[in-house]
This record gives structure tokens, sequence and C-alpha cells, in this order.
């Protein structure tokens, strides 16, 4: 049977079945491997996480993007970029393979994630090969996916993602929350336009989004019409935006 090696950010059940620690942000990043070298045609960088408190490797821009729906997906409380790496076998064979993201949801499910464009898919060779891996993590528990352009480039909300990664700044006290959201309870439902005329400034207004003081639906482009809310929507806390 193939051998997996466990991410060391997480302990294990007694059936082998992963759970999320506690303080996860906290633990030292271990990857498998360095992000690669630039080549021609390939760009590659760093995505400065809030959630995680580091600084976060992207090989391509399409990972790039795949890290700001992690970001702010409410429902993934971790991730991290090349875990581990596994031996799998096919066709009589041993095969080596690093997965491109670890991701803990908030119900402690453990995912592991390849980033890849569709076309790549349609190499019969590739669609085998990943079949394969996929019922490796299975046989030990897990979950693996692959985690197509056309599903990571939603346009819209990868517009609003992008302006709130660029405009949260630094958290707000406890006292400047508390501040704001006593401000912004008057009108517990309101508009972008409203919220910048009442603190002068768009910027404050995405931040606050970015903090989770007002809430918007972010799958559509916000405008200086689009609603805002004090209140999260039901099941806030598990979102995923993939």
């Amino acid at each position: 049977m193939s051998a997996i090696i466990v991410s060391q950010w997480k302990t294990s059940t007694a059936i082998g079945l992963p759970i999320a620690p506690k303080k996860s942000k906290s633990l030292t990043p271990i990857r498998a491997r360095e992000p690669v070298n630039n080549s021609f045609g390939r760009v590659r960088g760093k995505f400065p996480s809030r959630k995680m408190n580091r600084m976060i490797h992207w090989e391509s821009q399409l990972e790039r993007d795949a890290i700001l729906i992690f970001e702010f997906s409410h429902g993934v409380s971790a991730y991290r970029e090349q875990p581990h790496t596994i031996n799998h076998f096919l066709n009589e064979r041993s095969h080596r393979y690093t997965p491109d993201f670890e991701l803990i949801l908030k119900s402690n499910e453990v995912q592991y994630v390849e980033i890849k464009p569709a076309e790549k898919l349609l190499d019969p060779v590739e669609r085998v090969r990943f079949k394969n891996i996929e019922r490796h993590y299975f046989r030990y528990g897990f979950t693996f996916w692959i985690f197509q352009d056309h599903q990571i480039r939603q346009a819209e909300l990868l517009v609003n993602l992008g302006l709130m990664a660029k405009y949260r700044g630094m958290p707000f006290s406890l006292f400047e929350r508390r501040q704001l959201i006593e401000k912004l309870s008057k009108t517990p439902q309101t508009t972008f336009k409203k919220v910048t005329a009442l603190l002068g400034d768009p910027r404050t207004t995405w931040r606050l989004i970015a903090e989770q003081i007002l809430f918007c639906d972010l799958r559509k482009i916000v405008n200086e019409d689009t609603k805002l809310n004090i209140q999260p929507k039901e099941n806030f806390d598990h979102e995923l935006f993939f």
C-alpha cells in the first residue's frame, strides 16, 4: 500500500482522520518543497495572508487568485501551500505528488487541492493520474479535488476580494470596532455610498467589509448602490467561495 505523509500542523484521531488544532495559524509552516524559480512565461510571488499571519507562496497567477478565495472564505480556518509529498502507485510504478494547497475547514475537514487550468485536464493521461491521486487520498479519509480556472476566475468576486486585500490594512482595535459598530448600527441596512459619505473615504468602507464589520454579497460587483448590512447572513461563518 502506498504511503502518505500527513501534514505536521494537525493531529490525528484514533481512526486516523485529521482534526484541526485550535491554534493552527500559530504553527510554523513546513513546505514539502520550495517554490519553483521564475521561468519564461511563468511568474511567482507571495501573498501577505492575515489569516495565516505569514507570506503564502504562489507559483502562477491562477494560484494567486485561488489564495484570495481561500483567504476570504470564512469557512476556511487555515490553509497552506505544498503541505506534503505522497507516493502513489499507478501502472505498478510509484509516483511522487505534492498538492498545491491544504485547507482546513471550519468543520475540521481537511482537503487537498490541485490548481489546474481546465485545458490541462483534456489530456487523458492527466485525468487518469489525478483520478488515481483522488483514490489515494480517499483511502486515507481525505478529500482531494481540482480547482479549475473557470471556477477560480469568478470575475466580480475576484475584483471585490482584491479590493478587500488592498484596503484592509491593520486590524481595528476592539475599541475602534465598538465605536464603528455603534455609529453604523443606527442604520442596520445602508448602502456603500451612504457609509462612504458618513466616514469620508471609500477605502474605509472597503476596510469595514474586509474586517467583517459590514457585510454584502461579494459575488456581485460592489458599487455605490450595494446594500451593506451590519449583521452577517445565516451560516456566514461556514461560507465558501468555491
